[in-house]
């Protein structure tokens, strides 16, 4: 299977028949059988999964959102740290109000280099700022950082060129808090031991890695050895994102709004859709017993379609709501690869192909989103690169309605035609703060065709009005003021 494929061969267990070794066995095993399943074994499993999500709803919900003294020190924090950055880009739109007062009369092109300039500096000099608030505030905003590095177009190319690290680069908590909370959650939520003559975390691991394998967004992954004898990788969700989550949201709705209030950007319907749906997301992704489920669908799917992607294997048995217990997958992540060797970065292009190709199929035929592949969610594996994806905490099922928009779209930009999209875009749900249909036509492939210039449909110079405006021009920057939810 795919987890055999990614270690190079056939898989090798412990030849013991205790119960302690066979929890990765029986697991691997399981996951193994779905490779072998007939399209109706599929569909009576994919059922039951659907069963299990509608049980889950009864689950015992985690708890998010600390008191409110929690809440206004989060909100204390914050506001300390972004106040200063709102004002240095207030002092530079007066800067830039004086020069061009005095000098755009006389030498049109030296204050155009000039606004430029005092632009690209403020922008390089917030960027950093706002990396450390990031990293100092931790919690969801970790994860906004991601999210904005990959905002190129409605966010100055400096903050994304700053934010890239994001994915890679996250502070690890220290292994006493980790140890503590993982030991924590097993038992709170009744996991039965395995070896219950052991002490402690031994109890449920022969012995698990104190340091990090990688730290993430939200929680961090150790490395760990079941008692019997097989690697296994432990997710576990840091100990203050719950109790900070509420209050984190709340800022981050408002910095989107002093930001896009601040650079006189007119998307508030399309940032207020972004917010909408990560105000949705983001708590889902604190229950990893979802993220569990999204693991066994994407498995089943993946056989019914024939997809060869990697992913884990989740041992039910040593996970909870706040731990996720699966099989190790031996690699590289995508964001961590060197690619300068041509060979290394055509594999890795391949293996992106695989990737994209595998999640439209599940979008498109079962209408099952894994909405997070980042560079740190894509594994490469093996001395072939062959591709594997983690994390799915990140995922949804469109409706119908949902998927229809988004098809319609696809469709649309697939004709290349500027008088058919600009036809088709009335009363769709997109809204433009420009009518020339080339830029209309430039927004549209930017964000949502794997060609930004549509394949040569969109002229050159239309992508640099874009790139151009937004850092140095942003209350004329040609935006979608209203983005339908389904796209966001």
């Amino acid at each position: 299977d795919d987890i055999a494929a990614a270690n190079g061969g056939d898989l090798i267990f412990s030849a013991s028949v205790e119960a302690a070794a066979a929890t990765t066995r029986r697991a691997v095993e399981n996951a193994g059988d779905v490779e072998r399943f007939s399209e109706a074994q599929v569909a009576r499993a994919l059922e039951s999964v659907e069963r299990d999500e509608i049980a889950g709803l009864a689950d015992p919900k985690v708890s998010l959102g600390g008191n409110y003294g929690v809440q206004m020190y989060r909100n204390a924090r914050f506001m300390a740290g972004v106040t200063p950055i709102v004002r240095r880009y207030l002092v530079v739109k007066r800067r830039i109000a004086r020069v061009r007062r005095k000098v755009k009369h006389v030498d049109r092109e030296g204050y155009y280099d000039e606004r430029t300039a005092m632009w690209d500096d403020e922008h390089e000099k917030a960027a950093k700022d706002i990396r450390k608030l990031f990293n100092k505030m931790g919690g969801l905003y970790n994860k906004l950082a991601q999210d904005w590095a990959t905002r190129d177009g409605l966010l100055p190319q400096a903050w994304v060129d700053e934010l890239k690290d994001s994915f890679e680069a996250m502070p690890e908590r220290p292994w006493s808090v980790m140890k503590k909370e993982i030991l924590l959650s097993l038992k709170e939520e009744d996991v039965t031991p395995i070896a219950p003559t052991k002490q402690g975390l031994e109890r449920y691991f022969a012995r698990v890695d104190e340091d990090a394998l990688a730290a993430a967004s939200i929680g961090q992954v150790h490395l760990a050895t079941t008692h019997g004898g097989d690697r296994v990788v432990v997710k576990a969700i840091y100990p203050e994102i719950r109790r900070f989550l509420m209050a984190d949201l709340i800022n981050a709705r408002r910095a989107a709004q002093q930001i896009t209030t601040l650079l006189r950007l007119p998307v508030k319907g399309t940032v207020d859709a972004i917010m909408d749906e990560q105000v949705e997301s983001f708590p889902r992704e604190l229950d990893l017993r979802i993220e569990a489920r999204h693991l066994r669908k994407q498995r089943l799917y993946q056989r019914r379609h024939g997809l060869d992607i990697a992913i884990p294997v989740v041992l039910e048995e040593l996970s909870t709501s706040a731990v996720l217990t699966q099989t190790f997958l031996p690699g590289v992540t995508m964001g961590a690869l060197d690619k300068k060797d041509p060979a290394v970065r055509a594999k890795a292009v391949d293996a992106t192909i695989a990737i994209a190709k595998a999640i439209g199929v599940t979008m498109f035929r079962e209408r099952f989103f894994h909405s997070d592949p980042h560079p740190g969610n894509i594994m490469l594996l093996g001395e072939e690169l062959k591709p594997g994806l983690i994390d799915f905490g990140q995922c949804t099922t469109l409706t119908k309605k949902q998927l229809r928009t988004i098809c319609h779209v696809v469709l649309l930009l697939r004709t290349r035609s500027q008088t058919l999209i600009d036809q088709a875009l009335r009363g769709s749900g997109f809204a433009f703060n420009t009518e020339d249909p080339e830029l209309k036509m430039a927004l549209l492939y930017y964000f949502f065709d794997s060609s930004t210039t549509g394949s040569g449909a969109v002229r050159p110079e239309a992508m640099e009005v874009l790139k151009d405006t937004i850092q140095h021009k942003p209350a004329e920057m040609p935006v979608l003021t209203d983005t339908p939810r389904e796209m966001v």
